[in-house]
């Protein structure tokens, strides 16, 4: 995105209108990988959501050692949430700053 800014500001006139058209189609991909990043975060919620609670039911009934073992599952699925949720949020942050640039 830089590089075509730079590349609009030495550009010649005639050249200058092929340019802003690739600006503007880089915006444009750009934008849609940051919508992506953003659907798939609310999906992630989602899934884990639903999992964890499914999870956390199925602990209430639980007893002994299958109930640690749910619980452990309850972490697990937490985590892989976190991970994820932080894998495409720091996707949708680049994404915003590249479209700020």
């Amino acid at each position: 995105m830089k590089a075509l800014s730079d590349d609009l500001k030495q550009a010649a006139s005639e050249n200058r209108a092929a340019i802003q058209q690739d600006i503007e189609r880089v915006k444009k991909q750009i934008k849609a990988v940051q919508e992506q990043a953003k659907v798939r975060l609310d999906q992630a919620k989602a899934e884990a959501e639903t999992r964890i609670k499914a999870l956390q039911d199925q602990a209430k009934a639980a007893t002994g050692q299958a109930k640690a073992r749910i619980e452990r599952r309850i972490a697990d699925a937490q985590a892989d949430f976190d991970m994820r949720s932080k894998k495409l949020s720091q996707a949708w942050t680049l994404t915003k700053e590249a479209l700020a640039a």
